[in-house]
């Protein structure tokens, strides 16, 4: 009587989920090495995007980088064959980073993964194929984008913009801060 026993069986805590029946307004994208691929992407018009258009894919979804030319699509496999998508699927999502799609990730759903579920590809654009050519992509995981946030309320997809903004501007001024630092300081 009176010892102490650990505590057996009772309610943890509960796991749920849900389905996202819409797609997301924009995406929070955080964790990879290549800062461009980082930061908040909203949703754009695949049809009317030049940048978009540019890459020669047809997207279902399309969403563009707010601090660098990168896009994030779910993108149709091509008509022509020129390349499978990862999962032999109908649709993937793809990390464009201007000229090629640098990551990809299985499609069929209108929220990707994150981390390990992306796989890095060499797939240059089908209007300027000479241009990735010579072009070094580093394979490593550390690429990868780690965290993929489907954001779904036009609010919070303000907030996060404002943050990553004001985090951008921060560092510009830090920069610059120690630029002039540098120059004040005496030759020799």
């Amino acid at each position: 009587p009176g010892a102490m026993a650990p505590r057996t069986g009772g309610a943890g805590r509960q796991r749920s989920f849900g389905y996202v029946r819409e797609p997301a307004l924009g995406f929070f994208v955080a964790g990879s090495d290549i800062d461009d691929v980082n930061g908040v992407y909203f949703r754009v018009d695949p049809t009317t995007e030049p940048s978009g258009k540019a890459t020669g894919h047809n997207f279902h979804l399309l969403y563009k980088s707010t601090k660098s030319n990168w896009l994030l699509g779910l993108a149709f496999a091509p008509e022509d064959g020129r390349y499978q998508t990862v999962g032999n699927m109908n649709t993937e999502w793809v990390f464009v980073d201007g000229q090629a799609d640098r990551l990809a990730h299985e499609g069929e759903t209108i929220l990707p993964g994150a981390g390990d579920r992306w796989k890095h590809v060499r797939r240059p654009s089908r209007f300027h194929p000479g241009e990735f050519e010579h072009h070094h992509v580093d394979e490593s995981m550390d690429n990868l984008p780690w965290q993929v946030v489907g954001i779904m309320d036009e609010e919070r997809l303000r907030q996060l913009y404002n943050y990553q903004q004001h985090h951008l501007r921060l560092v510009r001024d830090a920069l610059h801060a120690g630029e002039s630092q540098r120059a004040a300081l005496p030759a020799g």
